[in-house]
Protein backbone atom coordinates (compact mmCIF):
# COMPACT_ATOMS: atom_id res chain seq x y z
CA UNK A 1 0.00 0.00 0.00
CA UNK A 2 1.03 3.56 -0.73
CA UNK A 3 -0.41 6.45 1.26
CA UNK A 4 -1.21 9.31 -1.12
CA UNK A 5 -2.01 12.79 0.17
CA UNK A 6 -2.88 16.10 -1.45
CA UNK A 7 -4.13 18.80 0.89
CA UNK A 8 -6.94 17.36 3.00
CA UNK A 9 -7.50 14.48 0.55
CA UNK A 10 -5.78 11.15 1.18
CA UNK A 11 -6.05 7.49 0.28
CA UNK A 12 -4.18 4.23 0.88
CA UNK A 13 -3.90 2.47 -2.46
CA UNK A 14 -2.19 -0.46 -4.18
CA UNK A 15 0.25 1.60 -6.27
CA UNK A 16 3.55 -0.21 -5.63
CA UNK A 17 5.36 -0.80 -8.91
CA UNK A 18 3.80 2.22 -10.64
CA UNK A 19 5.64 5.46 -11.27
CA UNK A 20 4.73 8.68 -9.50
CA UNK A 21 3.58 10.01 -12.89
CA UNK A 22 1.23 7.06 -13.39
CA UNK A 23 -0.19 7.58 -9.90
CA UNK A 24 -0.56 11.32 -10.54
CA UNK A 25 -2.49 10.70 -13.78
CA UNK A 26 -4.75 8.07 -12.22
CA UNK A 27 -5.52 10.13 -9.11
CA UNK A 28 -5.65 13.69 -10.47
CA UNK A 29 -9.45 13.80 -10.51
CA UNK A 30 -10.04 11.65 -7.44
CA UNK A 31 -7.81 13.71 -5.13
CA UNK A 32 -8.12 16.99 -7.08
CA UNK A 33 -4.34 17.17 -7.60
CA UNK A 34 -3.25 20.49 -9.14
CA UNK A 35 -1.27 20.26 -12.38
CA UNK A 36 1.82 21.95 -10.92
CA UNK A 37 1.89 20.08 -7.61
CA UNK A 38 5.35 18.77 -6.65
CA UNK A 39 5.56 15.11 -5.64
CA UNK A 40 7.33 14.16 -2.39
CA UNK A 41 7.98 10.73 -0.94
CA UNK A 42 8.69 10.57 2.77
CA UNK A 43 9.28 14.33 2.74
CA UNK A 44 11.79 14.36 -0.15
CA UNK A 45 10.98 15.80 -3.59
CA UNK A 46 10.88 13.20 -6.39
CA UNK A 47 10.19 13.30 -10.11
CA UNK A 48 7.44 11.47 -11.96
CA UNK A 49 9.75 8.61 -13.01
CA UNK A 50 10.25 7.42 -9.40
CA UNK A 51 8.86 3.90 -8.89
CA UNK A 52 6.55 3.62 -5.90
CA UNK A 53 7.29 0.98 -3.27
CA UNK A 54 5.05 -0.62 -0.70
CA UNK A 55 4.95 1.60 2.40
CA UNK A 56 5.82 4.86 0.59
CA UNK A 57 4.08 8.03 1.71
CA UNK A 58 3.46 10.01 -1.49
CA UNK A 59 2.40 13.61 -1.03
CA UNK A 60 1.61 16.17 -3.69
CA UNK A 61 2.33 19.73 -2.61
CA UNK A 62 1.19 22.84 -4.44
CA UNK A 63 3.47 25.73 -3.54
CA UNK A 64 1.78 29.02 -2.85
CA UNK A 65 2.45 31.75 -5.36
CA UNK A 66 3.83 35.07 -4.23
CA UNK A 67 2.92 38.48 -5.57
CA UNK A 68 5.60 40.12 -7.72
CA UNK A 69 7.64 43.00 -6.35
Amino acid sequence: MVEVTYGINSANLQLAGQTVGQARAALASLLNIAAGAQAHIDGQPVDDSRILRDGDALEFIKTASAKGN
